[in-house]
């Protein structure tokens, strides 16, 4: 299992200083690499409090710099955003700086709030998304790049530079969360995120530990929708007629490691704290999603969902617990077939001291265990 740290800066406080977020944002990435995490991606918002981050690519190449060895990348850079000729040259850009060590995550964007702000057809996203992706593949392996489409045109021809470090274009990993998506990523051969944030069936009540014991779980149980996208994308190569699977089993996972003893006031207070952030990360994305939602000066004033589910239900988006406890719910990811997993470890603004105590338990006890399960497991 891959483990990898996704920052979207979220800041229910929108008084908090955007510069600060950033500073912590470099100390959190240089703490990652120092415990072995593999990755580090940021997202793509505007416009809101759910994300300070706007340009994924700048704070890939710009935090790249403060690192060595850790790969960096956008989760993900939505392209009908961007006009494909700057981005095409940012992230060649990227690719050059990061020696190669940049990932670039795409995607078509769901927020309905941004596309209005950006003055773009929310129902065309599909259109400019695959008319993007085939200009940005044409104009990273051409030296002589012309281009005719609906959105985007260069009637003479261009050489679009810098060419990038990875050859012949920069790594390219598709986000996918809907059955539409899902097709138009078996149509390329780039790596497919296989889903977004998906559910986990767990133990209910206090019983953590249950999650791990005495009961076999299936695929199903853990990936729901994603199991059945993963056999719509392999039916559509093979009626597209191509060979080979790409699809990568993913999660985007928030994670709350508690040093506190199971069973006292500070575990129970952090368990609550875990649950309320949990609940407000995942009402804001319900609004932006189906526009149920208000904004006062880029605030989000985050509303119940329909049938406002318990505090209790919003365990199946997190793992909390001791850094055993952490383990054992990974172990049981493991065991299901999850391959990869983005930690959302500063969700929902946690206090930047707590996003620190987390990730250095996950990285100095949570990782090493599930490296050596892995390796007892191949012997």
């Amino acid at each position: 299992m891959q483990f990898g740290n996704l920052f979207t800066q979220q800041t229910p406080d929108i008084t908090y200083s955007h510069g600060d977020r950033l500073r912590e944002t470099i100390e959190l990435t240089q703490l990652a690499e120092s415990l072995n995490y593999d990755s580090i991606s940021f997202a793509e918002n505007h416009f809101s409090n759910y994300g300070y981050s706007p340009n994924p690519i700048l704070l890939a190449a710009a935090i790249g710099q403060h690192t060595d060895r850790i790969r960096l990348g956008s989760a993900v850079a939505v392209l009908p955003f961007w006009n494909p000729i700057r981005l095409a040259e940012d992230v060649a850009t990227a690719d050059l700086l990061l020696g190669g060590r940049f990932e670039l995550g795409i995607g078509r964007g769901y927020q309905h709030i941004e596309f209005n702000g950006l003055g773009l057809p929310y129902e065309e996203r599909q259109d400019m998304y695959a008319e993007a992706l085939e200009f940005l593949l044409g104009a990273w392996t051409s030296d002589e790049f012309t281009y005719q489409g609906k959105y985007f045109n260069v009637s003479k021809p261009i050489n679009v530079l810098p060419k990038s470090f990875t050859k012949p274009h920069p790594k390219i990993m598709i986000g996918v969360a809907s059955e539409s998506s899902v097709r138009a990523a078996a149509s390329t051969e780039f790596r497919v995120f296989g889903t977004s944030l998906a559910k986990v069936k767990k133990a209910t009540g206090n019983d953590r530990s249950a999650a791990s014991e005495g009961t076999e779980k299936s695929a199903d149980e853990f990936f729901g929708e994603s199991s059945s996208h993963h056999e719509i994308y392999l039916a559509e190569r093979k009626r597209l007629g191509l060979s080979g699977d790409h699809w990568v089993n993913g999660m985007n996972r928030q994670v709350y490691v508690t040093s506190a003893r199971r069973g006292t006031k500070e575990y129970e207070s952090e368990r609550n704290d875990a649950l309320v952030r949990s609940r407000l990360l995942t009402r804001m994305g319900y609004g932006l999603r189906t526009e149920i939602i208000e904004v006062e000066r880029g605030r989000l004033i985050a509303k119940p969902q329909p049938g406002d589910p318990s505090l209790e239900s919003y365990l199946e988006h997190l793992v909390f617990g001791t850094p055993d406890e952490v383990t054992a719910q990974f172990r049981d990811l493991a065991d299901a077939g999850v391959q990869e997993v983005n930690l959302m470890i500063d969700y929902a603004g946690i206090p930047f001291e707590k996003a620190r105590s987390c990730m250095s338990l996950f990285g100095e006890e949570v990782i090493p265990a599930m490296k050596e399960s892995e390796n007892v497991t191949a012997k």
